[in-house]
């Protein structure tokens, strides 16, 4: 019992290539107040989006193993890239560790009656089997445009927080011009695009927005609840005090306040 309580008192922790998953947190921490998150962004090696999947791996590895050694008991795989390229190989190496995905919330949005669909995403998932699975799923139900976005990554991690837009809005111009018409709806297939939020409906009024934190965050929650090992400590948690590495503490913070601040 003594073991089990300790368990539950443990962190859950959070992976991401750079910033992005950052995008996570807010979510997560409204739906598990309770709870201890830690970060990882790993903007030595970022981007992800135009590595190779073995690379991807082997960083996700060592990066397991160093959650490993800090005793957390979830991991929250905040990364679409790093999801679709390593998320199999990490739950089959590590099946004592409740490991999550990112998966775009394509499913969501056609569930809501979505009849087109454009998803941005970085060229590894965009050229990935696990895509290409979830939108042979939904193939029937909306016409779905995927577009993958080089280099939209770099001008969210570098451009974004200080708000320096305007190569933003001309990238996000250029690709979505061509394919966006009313009553259309995009998915934001990276964690780094959710920054977006508040910019996108500003080029594209009406523009209909999905993402997949509060699923995953749910799914969190759900699976945490059915093996017992939520925190039963009352109590909001305190973004300000995730600890975090790979990043530098200021630029955590920055995209922390931002993400806060993200209307849905």
């Amino acid at each position: 019992m003594q073991n089990l309580d300790k368990i539950k008192q443990a962190e859950i922790a959070v992976y991401d290539s750079g910033v992005g998953g950052i995008s996570f947190l807010p979510t997560a921490c409204s739906l598990l107040p309770a709870e201890r998150f830690v970060y990882y962004g790993d903007l030595a090696n970022a981007p992800y989006g135009d590595r190779s999947q073995a690379f991807i791996i082997n960083r996700a590895r060592e990066i397991v193993a160093f959650f490993r050694q800090r005793g957390v008991k979830a991991l929250v795989i905040a990364c679409n890239t790093a999801t679709s390229a390593a998320a199999a190989t990490l739950r089959a190496e590590n099946p004592d560790l409740p490991i999550f995905g990112m998966e775009p919330a394509v499913h969501l949005a056609v569930k809501r009656g979505e009849k087109k669909i454009i998803m941005l995403a970085t060229e590894l998932t965009a050229n990935g089997e696990k895509l290409r699975r979830l939108l042979s799923a939904e193939a029937g139900a909306a016409e779905i445009v995927t577009i993958a976005c080089p280099g939209l990554m770099e001008l969210i991690e570098t451009n974004l927080v200080k708000g320096e837009t305007a190569a933003i809005k001309e990238y996000l111009q250029a690709k979505l011009l061509p394919q966006v018409t009313d009553g259309c709806a995009v998915v934001l297939g990276c964690t780094h695009y959710i920054f977006l939020r508040g910019l996108l409906p500003r080029l594209f009024p009406g523009l209909r927005l999905y993402d997949g934190n509060f699923g995953t965050a749910q799914n969190l929650r759900h699976r945490l609840a059915q093996a017992g090992l939520l925190c039963p400590e009352e109590g909001q948690a305190m973004v300000g005090e995730i600890p975090c590495f790979g990043l530098p503490p200021e630029k955590f913070a920055a995209y922390l306040k931002l993400a806060s601040s993200l209307e849905y």
